[in-house]
């Protein structure tokens, strides 16, 4: 059985409208692949697929493409992946950074995993350049540096137990290989054949973003916002106002 992330106990839900743009436009963007698609080919996306070593010109239809990266993925298991790391971590992110902060983090991530994936990628790559993912990564180093003593609920041979939020990137980055093999096999018994060295180079850059978001927290924090306490820290409950924190 493994382990499944369910949240963690500092929720800032009241005022993340911007991690929930990212969440719907990349939600937006697979619903109409499969509608145009009536199945998980998703062939309605390659016009706007960046592969590695292609050439990106400052002109409106290379743009428009890096643009759309950012929000896509050809793999549905892992852009639901990306989007509950998100929806799980990317509200408070949002919160210690502010909405413009939070924007320009993201945008900047994701344009960097591009970019990567774009100058790192072998010839006979097949995989698309997609920028989400590093930017859910991102988000999780910089969750990570601002709260490194949270616990985070899991479910574990059905039982729910909590975990430090410092297991996250080695449970996440186990999942984001995972799907992306699992994917790759038309069949299971071809399982063991394939080391797909794309998905192993993909997931590297992950690795990478999610120190470099680690490493960016400290620049793009917001210093005027008050970084709440655990939820058992505290003496309010999660509606409540103030700041009056239990330190025992």
């Amino acid at each position: 059985m493994p382990l499944i992330p369910l949240g963690d106990d500092n929720h800032h839900r009241d005022n993340h409208w911007l991690n929930w743009t990212f969440i719907i436009a990349a939600v937006g963007v697979m619903a109409y692949a499969l509608y145009k698609d009536h199945g998980f080919t998703l062939a309605a996306l390659e016009p706007w697929m960046l592969h590695a070593g292609a050439d990106v010109a400052a002109n409106k239809a290379d743009m428009q493409r890096l643009g759309a990266s950012l929000f896509m993925h050809q793999n549905p298991f892992l852009l639901g992946l990306y989007l509950y790391m998100l929806w799980m971590l990317g509200d408070n992110v949002e919160y210690i950074m502010g909405h413009l902060r939070y924007l320009v983090f993201f945008l900047l991530m994701g344009a960097g995993a591009l970019v990567a994936q774009l100058k790192w990628g072998m010839d006979g790559d097949t995989l698309p350049a997609i920028g989400i993912g590093g930017a859910a990564f991102a988000v999780m180093g910089a969750y990570i540096a601002c709260f490194p003593k949270i616990k985070v609920d899991m479910i574990y041979w059905f039982q729910e137990t909590t975990m430090s939020v410092k297991w996250l990137p080695a449970i996440y980055l186990a999942a984001d290989l995972g799907f992306g093999l699992w994917w790759s096999v038309e069949t299971w018994p071809a399982y063991y054949d394939i080391p797909d060295l794309q998905y192993l180079r993909i997931s590297a850059t992950h690795f990478g973003a999610f120190w470099v978001g680690y490493i960016l927290y400290f620049i793009f924090r917001d210093r005027s916002v008050i970084i709440d306490l655990p939820l058992h820290k505290r003496q309010l409950d999660r509606s409540g106002e103030g700041h009056e924190w239990d330190h025992s």
